[in-house]
């Protein structure tokens, strides 16, 4: 391929960008703030060299280099008046025309970037908050506020850390670049393969083998890249066509790989972006955090291994062709490439700072990766670390920009204290019923969520609606990780389902097929944040007793939901019984400590299990190995 002008400038600001941001977690020689100042210039002129504007308006690329030229310069202007920003008094230092006038070349440049990166729906809703920010004082009644003016809006949004440089962007520039640019160093070390190799070796001779591989290989995964659409970019073109050859119909196949692939972002210990924001967010320990996720990611396994294994019964799958290697013979021979995962979870679980826990990470997996290539003299393979520190940082653009937007949209709730009000409004509506508040918050959450990448969907789901939770009496944690359930759903949630869509390009099926495919799949998923909020074990609240027998009771809940739903267990099910297998679920959900309907439940789920077996037609194939 030839390489152009373009291409060379694309990797030359990639590189530089990754040197930067890596060089200052040693050194910390940036304050947060100017850290913050160079991350989203770097991100924004990325954006619009490697996303093209319209072609009628583009001709020879002119408009990309002068947008990624105002980037630079607004880069600038904000790094030489730093001593100024840090210094002055909020409210009360006047603000500079040349601060207005960057705010509004900052808020365009964001924004049309949003739109090149993801597509209108973030950048509509940004200015539709910037829209509200200005004319909402019309409004009537409780959505109206007092209003505010270009210098107090230009203060709020570029001059302080409670706009686009607030916590979304933090996050961003402290801790996401590094873990982003720790999966490149990863991918190119060859873990992810090994991953792919480790899930075959356990998987792959099962029933629906491709299948079963595609879930331990994403989970496994998900502990390193935290993403949905990059597990599926990854995992997916290797799994994906394993299912086709398998059996698996190519909407099955691309929808089991985005299931699969969703739920990485809830997997400990990395467990992308939005779990770092929570940390901000609640002032919890990230590590408490991470450790709280424990039995969440498990249920979401668990469903999606169902549903796969539900699928292979239903449809005869067969088991994978690929070559199978020992899994302790896989596992000791190569054992040396789970040491970056080791280090990451041996720093955070020990308190070091998490910025300090990913440098690590990042040398170790070097390391890791250099060695072989000494010992076999592999010089021009070093290339790779290079392409590492490039494709780090491209990927890391479709995290900086939903985060500055977001910052944006969290700066306008906090200007006009829409949050706030959004709350109240939430908890009149619900009244003092839980259940209801529980369920309409999580339709605000989808609403939300729909087309945004999830760190967008839980800080705006976190102002809006999760504080109502809080008020409304759910524990803290169990409230956000409500939220944070549901902004990880958006992945897979019609009409807008990214993880989906990315399946579905390796697959070659219909987009809007493998979206509603995944979703009906997955439906039990959508029972978990509403059981974390019934079983409070199931978010290690309690003593362990009680832990463990609420994850077994709701790991009988989902599988029988995941019967009923796929209408198969150890063969197709009869109407009755997938009845009988829904009542089960049901009355073991509800009955809480009633001893009775406890009794009940299981009596009801013995029958159900009794009938799939005992009645189940000849002709079907009997469950293969789980």
């Amino acid at each position: 391929m030839r390489l152009t002008a373009k291409t060379y400038l694309i990797s030359l600001v990639a590189i530089a960008w990754s040197v930067v941001q890596l060089y200052n977690s040693i050194t910390f020689d940036l304050d947060i703030l100017q850290l913050e100042f160079m991350h989203l210039s770097f991100a924004l002129i990325l954006a619009f060299l490697l996303r093209p504007g319209p072609a009628w308006i583009n001709q020879k690329n002119w408009s990309d280099y002068l947008l990624a030229l105002a980037s630079a310069a607004v880069g600038v202007y904000m790094m030489a008046s730093y001593t100024r920003i840090a210094e002055r008094i909020r409210f009360v230092s006047d603000v500079e025309m040349g601060d207005v006038l960057v705010c509004v070349v900052l808020i365009f440049l964001v924004l049309e970037a949003g739109r090149r990166v993801m597509g209108w729906g973030l950048s509509i809703l940004g200015l539709v908050a910037i829209a509200y920010a200005f004319f909402g004082y019309l409004l009537p009644g409780a959505l109206g506020h007092s209003s505010v003016t270009g210098d107090s809006f230009t203060e709020f949004m570029v001059l302080t850390q409670e706009g686009i440089f607030g916590i979304p962007l933090r996050v961003s520039t402290i801790y996401v670049f590094l873990f982003v640019l720790f999966g490149a160093f990863l991918k190119y070390g060859r873990l992810g393969e090994f991953y792919n190799d480790l899930a075959v070796s356990v998987a792959g001779g099962l029933k629906g083998g491709p299948g079963k591989v595609a879930v331990i290989s994403s989970s496994l995964l998900g502990t390193i890249s935290g993403s949905a659409v990059a597990n599926v970019s990854t995992s997916g073109t290797f799994t994906i066509p394993m299912m086709k050859r398998a059996g698996y119909q190519p909407a099955s196949a691309a929808a089991i790989e985005a299931l699969a692939s969703t739920g990485s972002q809830i997997v400990p210990p990395i467990m992308g972006a939005a779990a770092f924001i929570m940390a901000e967010l609640t002032q919890i320990p990230y590590w408490s955090i991470a450790v709280a996720a424990i039995i969440p990611s498990i249920l979401y396994y668990i469903v999606v291994y169902a549903v796969v294994h539900f699928e292979a019964v239903k449809h005869d799958l067969q088991t994978a062709e690929e070559d199978r290697k020992g899994f302790w013979v896989m596992a000791l021979s190569k054992s040396y490439m789970f040491i970056p995962v080791v280090v990451i979870v041996y720093y955070l679980s020990a308190g070091y700072s998490i910025t300090l826990a990913a440098t690590m990470a990042i040398l170790s997996a070097v390391v890791v990766s250099a060695i072989p290539l000494i010992v076999t003299r592999q010089w021009k393979e070093f290339g790779l670390f290079v392409k590492a520190l490039e494709d780090g940082a491209k990927a890391c653009v479709a995290v900086a920009i939903p985060c500055a937007i977001a910052g944006i949209i969290v700066g306008v709730l906090t200007l006009t204290s829409l949050g706030l009000k959004f709350s109240d409004l939430i908890l009149a509506f619900a009244g003092d019923n839980v259940v209801w508040l529980l369920i309409i918050t999580s339709l605000i959450c989808m609403v939300l969520g729909m087309g945004m990448p999830t760190s967008a969907a839980y800080i705006t789901v976190a102002i809006l609606a999760i504080p109502a939770l809080i008020k409304g009496g759910v524990p803290p944690i169990t409230a956000h990780f409500f939220g944070f359930f549901f902004a990880n759903l958006s992945m897979i949630t019609p009409p807008v389902a990214l993880a989906a869509y990315a399946g579905a390009g390796i697959a070659g099926a219909n987009s809007s097929q493998v979206g509603l495919r995944a979703c009906w799949m997955g439906l039990t998923i959508y029972a978990i944040p509403f059981l974390l909020a019934t079983y409070p074990g199931l978010m290690l609240i309690g003593d362990w007793s009680e832990i463990i027998l609420d994850l077994v009771k709701v790991a009988f809940i989902i599988v029988s939901f995941s019967a009923a739903i796929m209408g198969v267990f150890s063969a197709r099910l009869k109407g009755y019984q997938r009845g009988l297998f829904m009542a089960a679920g049901v009355l073991l959900w509800a009955s809480l400590s009633s001893v009775l309907l406890n009794l009940a439940g299981f009596a009801v789920l013995a029958a159900a299990l009794f009938c799939a077996y005992k009645y189940r037609p000849d002709q079907t194939t009997a469950m293969g190995r789980a």
